[in-house]
């Protein structure tokens, strides 16, 4: 049947456009395109991102949703690789506009500083002790430089979950690690930075 066939060919564009989408995003986009009966039936675009913090999940709600009821979807089956462009641009812009979370020692009243500063000062030692060990025990393959380089990776992933758990935005997560980093090299000297994992052979 030639409708048949022009919905068809429709439908896989509109899966090759959710697949491009996916792909060139740098968020974990979900794009799908779903069967719906009863209320609001039809051939339902879902887009969705997933959120960071609650502000993006709220920005959400409601959007990213295209639906063409099934009785007119033989007169309007080309529609849908625009609905699932449209969609994704929707739920994009919600993400981008919605308000970055603040991190809680700048929203948080009565905050302990002293307990904050003293287990951020225990963090570091207790990672300091750690990291030695580490370089000392990578493969013999890596040099220092790339043996650093593994470990600073990992600390990232371990700080960026914290971040996360914490409820602090990107920017936040950023500006304190350039603080720290700004902080540690204008009193760690060039040789103590270098003694803190000395190579395997010395």
């Amino acid at each position: 049947m030639p409708n048949q066939t022009e919905v068809g060919a429709a439908v896989a564009e509109a899966l090759a456009r959710a697949q491009h989408h996916r792909q060139r995003s740098p968020r974990k986009m979900r794009v799908r395109l779903l069967t719906q009966w009863g209320e609001g039936e039809g051939l339902t675009v879902q887009a969705r991102i997933a959120g960071r913090c609650e502000s993006e999940l709220v920005a959400q709600e409601g959007l990213g949703v295209r639906v063409i009821p099934w009785a007119e979807l033989d007169r309007r089956a080309g529609e849908l690789p625009g609905l699932v462009d449209a969609a994704v641009e929707e739920i994009e812009t919600a993400v981008a506009a919605a308000p970055a979370p603040a991190r809680p020692s700048r929203v948080e009243g009565g905050l302990d500083w002293e307990a904050y500063e003293g287990l951020a000062e225990a963090a570091y030692e207790r990672v300091l002790a750690v990291m030695r060990p580490l370089v000392e025990e990578a493969p013999a393959s890596l040099s220092l430089g790339g043996a650093l380089e593994a470990v600073f990776l990992g600390l990232m992933k371990a700080a960026a979950l914290a971040s996360v758990g914490a409820g602090m935005g990107k920017d936040d997560a950023r500006e304190m690690l350039e603080a720290a980093v700004a902080e540690l090299l204008g009193r760690v000297s060039e040789g103590h930075r270098a003694s803190l994992a000395p190579r395997l052979d010395a």
